[in-house]
């Protein structure tokens, strides 16, 4: 039998404790019943999750698609949390994107799933520790925002995501997605019973996400309340695009000058300046793809010269992600 200072040492980076009591790592085969327990009122989330599990699917290895957290007491062996998060494929194709947008955006955005710590686990502070573990996966795979819904009126869930590093909307706002390969915003829209969040985790992301409203203004001087449910997005809210911002009159011209521009010239007009628009769209992703590329190949020689597995690793990984990206558009290192 090893030593707890032994089993530190040689367990992986999603298996050290946590706090002083507690464990956070994937979930195993044969923990399924156990996380579907602690999302009672969430039965079609628990389910999806359960089966995941018992299937091997749900460790974050297969593509990143899925990564299920459990928080282990190391003295009674109780379940008392987990996080899940993963590509939100619903979202994605609701956006109606072009193909080449959603396919950036399937490698840049995961949705938190579900969210679930039992009250008296709370001065654990499983909360923040369980999303910035699940931050710390998808960061290192190359993804560039964490987001999701959470319902209103859980004001110590929402204390909790602000103290997290998330920027909160109030109910009912909904989140905006940019970029330059499309020129409309692409608007996730949010139920009127909940609240959008996301974080950033890349430094200098290619899709640029904000709120379509004011952050949640939360009370000054107020303690996070025990959290006593979960948070749950695996349904994600309907998407929409935006409509295009309605361009200003143009002033008229004098009566005695007033010469309307001939049709096939407007047209031609019009057709140089989207295709101006689009090359310089183009160009400046493809700048940014470009800029990121020799970060991350900095990033890996860093890596390499300080001899840690898990930070070359980390580093391959991420470069590999950007290169797969780089080709998608044409670009040639």
């Amino acid at each position: 039998m090893i030593s707890t200072k032994t089993r530190k040492r040689q367990g992986s980076a999603g298996q050290r404790p946590v706090a002083s009591s507690v464990w956070i790592r994937p979930a195993r085969v044969g923990e399924g019943r156990q996380v579907a327990a602690l999302l009672p009122n969430d039965p079609g989330t628990a389910e999806l999750l359960r089966s995941s599990i018992e299937a091997d699917r749900a460790d974050g290895t297969n593509g990143t698609e899925l990564l299920v957290l459990v928080a282990i007491d190391r003295r009674t062996e109780r379940m008392v949390g987990m996080g899940a998060a993963g590509i939100p494929r619903q979202w994605i194709a609701a956006l109606k994107l072009p193909q080449q947008a959603a396919r950036l955006v399937s490698r840049t955005m995961v949705a938190v799933g579900a969210l679930s710590v039992v009250p008296e686990a709370m001065p654990q502070k499983l909360i923040g520790r369980v999303l910035n573990r699940l931050a710390d996966h998808y960061r290192a795979a190359g993804f560039q925002w964490m987001a999701g819904h959470c319902a209103t009126g859980a004001h110590g869930w929402l204390d909790h995501l602000v103290e997290s590093g998330f920027t909160v909307g109030d109910k009912g706002v909904g989140m905006r997605l940019q970029s330059a390969l499309w020129p409309i915003p692409a608007n996730l829209a949010t139920q009127q019973t909940q609240h959008a969040f996301f974080r950033q985790l890349a430094d200098e992301p290619t899709v640029l996400m904000s709120l379509q409203g004011v952050p949640l203004q939360l009370r000054e001087g107020t303690a996070p309340a025990a959290a006593t449910t979960a948070i749950t997005t695996a349904v994600p809210a309907p998407a929409e695009t935006a409509p295009a911002e309605k361009a200003p009159e143009p002033p008229k011209a004098p009566a005695e000058k007033a010469t309307a521009p001939k049709p096939a010239e407007t047209k031609q007009a019009e057709t140089e300046t989207a295709e101006q628009a689009k090359e310089q769209a183009e160009a400046d992703t493809i700048r940014t793809v470009r800029r990121r590329v020799s970060a991350a190949k900095g990033r890996l020689t860093r890596a390499l010269d300080s001899g840690d597995e898990d930070r070359i690793s980390a580093a391959r990984a991420h470069l590999a992600t950007l290169e797969k990206q780089a080709a998608s558009l044409g670009i040639v290192n």
